[in-house]
């Protein structure tokens, strides 16, 4: 859809009841910094969405139907400073999500839980071995406090 959109450094698709985001979606939006997802329905990324899309810097999927990442989700997101995942259903937090960010010096920001019951669904949470700092947030229990990896 946005293939002859070369120069494209913002999208936003917001409230679009989008339900998939597959390996085509995003093709040759290598200039693309800033991608918003929010308020979808998001409950599938295709492992290999963010492949051409190497020099975004924030991405929010938040308030979406999202249970499952794969492994190797934002492995060309080197460039990635903000995500934002709050508001799914999250049950599993991968530390390979973040192996382009273990040598990093820069600042990495990550919410992935903003309401209880993303934190009943947040099962487990390896955040071991990372060279950055990992933030959860929640309104009650987990607010402001730090998971250090």
């Amino acid at each position: 859809v946005f293939q002859k959109l070369k120069n494209l450094k913002k999208l936003s698709l917001n409230n679009n009841n989008l339900e998939n985001l597959n390996k085509m979606a995003l093709l040759n939006l290598t200039k693309l910094k800033r991608l918003t997802l929010d308020s979808n329905k998001i409950n599938n990324i295709d492992e290999n969405a963010f492949q051409q899309t190497n020099n975004i810097e924030y991405l929010s999927i938040r308030n979406n139907k999202i249970k499952y990442l794969g492994d190797k989700i934002f492995k060309n997101l080197r460039n990635l400073k903000n995500l934002y995942l709050e508001n799914n259903n999250i049950e599993l937090v991968k530390p390979k999500w973040f192996d382009n960010f273990k040598n990093t010096s820069k600042n990495f920001a990550i919410n992935i839980c903003s309401k209880n019951k993303e934190i009943n669904s947040l099962k487990k949470c390896k955040c071991s071995n990372k060279d950055f700092e990992y933030f959860i947030a929640d309104i009650e229990n987990l607010y402001n406090k730090k998971v250090l990896n």
